[in-house]
């Protein structure tokens, strides 16, 4: 699942993954922001709950950009950790500032890859993550 409020930056984030690592990733959903993530999230939780066959249109990562309106990257990321500890939210920043990574920590993040970095390190966290998910 890709959260982000750029609409672009969503569908081009969503053609790079399926076209460049289809065999790995598949984006089950996106969200404009915070809110409609969890929101979603439910809808997916509740899908999965009435029909297995549909448990992979559950994510197991959700990319969250930093900085949304409504509901932000961090507010969103600790929500995830708590209604969703199966999920692990990695943090995207435009702007890498300092303390930026202390707070997605607290908050419950997996990481935080700057979306300037995202072609050469965006998948590298991604397939360690999902390692440590299917490993614990």
């Amino acid at each position: 699942m890709i959260v982000d409020d750029e609409d672009t930056f969503r569908r081009v984030t969503t053609l790079f993954l399926e076209t460049h690592h289809r065999r790995e990733v598949t984006v089950v959903a996106e969200a404009a922001d915070g809110q409609e993530c969890l929101e979603k999230l439910v809808e997916l939780e509740a899908a999965v709950k009435q029909d297995q066959t549909q448990a992979s249109r559950m994510p197991q990562v959700v990319l969250v950009d930093r900085d949304m309106p409504k509901l932000n990257g961090l507010q969103t990321i600790t929500n995830i950790r708590i209604m969703f500890p199966n999920i692990i939210p990695i943090a995207l920043t435009l702007n890498d500032r300092e303390g930026d990574r202390r707070a997605v920590d607290a908050a419950g993040g997996y990481d935080l890859v700057s979306k300037a970095q995202m072609l050469t390190h965006l998948m590298p966290v991604i397939r360690k993550a999902v390692k440590e998910l299917v490993t614990a």
